[in-house]
């Protein structure tokens, strides 16, 4: 028994050794020594191709069950996504901007996104991956409606807790850019939905704005009960902001 059970702690050394220095095979430098450069770079040609290529790493890497190694490598493929769709999400932005290098909704995978704040412990990851999520609001309210409100209650659980003004700069973005975009997305349903004869003109607006606020509602909920938990100095900031959004 204490040969086969000194065999399997081998076999599983071995398999954790594989893991944790897959990420230190030439290949993966170069991707974030490519990273690193995209970052560094005022303009990026043909930046809109690089956004799926991303999402496709960031994948393999969240396949990865070794811990810690790969998180740099996280935060440098959310943080370069975010990069160019922050200077490729209006044509007006820059006129040397062609409506081909817009960054649009089918190029995101905000699955991904949420992937990387639930399956981290790390704060970084968390920043970057929520400043994310507030640059693609923007881009496409739609993506968020399914994914936002455990994003928010993750918030509630452990970013609202934190006391650095870098954590309520990320927390200040979601509120400004995601909240109003939730609100758009749900009148934007409410008013796909069909509209049968039995229904008024009138009862169809009044019905508009019933999803939204039931939205609201929700993520005032999380702030509300983060209130304990939430640094006494910055409550007081942090509401007038969340209820200025709100309205």
């Amino acid at each position: 028994v204490l040969v086969k059970s000194t065999a399997g702690t081998v076999r599983e050394a071995k398999r954790m050794k594989k893991q944790s220095s897959e990420l230190d095979l030439l290949p993966w430098k170069r991707v974030i020594i490519l990273l690193e450069l995209v970052q560094s770079k005022k303009k990026v040609s043909n930046a809109v191709l690089i956004v799926p290529v991303a999402f496709q790493v960031l994948g393999r890497v969240l396949e990865l069950e070794h811990k810690g190694s790969e998180e740099y490598l996280k935060q440098l493929l959310l943080g370069t996504v975010n990069y160019i769709c922050s200077r490729h999400q209006n044509i007006d932005d820059d006129s040397n901007i062609s409506e081909t290098d817009v960054i649009k909704g089918e190029h995101l995978n905000t699955d991904l996104i949420v992937q990387c704040i639930r399956s981290s412990d790390n704060p970084h990851t968390h920043h970057q991956a929520l400043l994310l999520l507030s640059t693609a609001a923007k881009i496409c309210p739609d993506l968020l409606l399914h994914n936002m409100m455990s994003v928010f209650t993750f918030m509630g659980a452990s970013i609202l807790r934190q006391d650095d003004s870098y954590s309520f700069h990320v927390i200040g973005r979601i509120l400004e850019n995601v909240i109003p975009a939730l609100i758009t997305a749900c009148e934007e349903k409410t008013k796909d939905k069909p509209i049968t004869r039995n229904n008024s003109k009138t009862s169809a607006t009044t019905s508009k704005p019933v999803q939204s606020e039931d939205m609201m509602t929700a993520v005032l909920h999380v702030f509300v009960d983060a209130i304990p938990h939430i640094p006494a100095h910055r409550k007081m900031m942090l509401f007038e902001k969340l209820l200025c959004v709100v309205g």
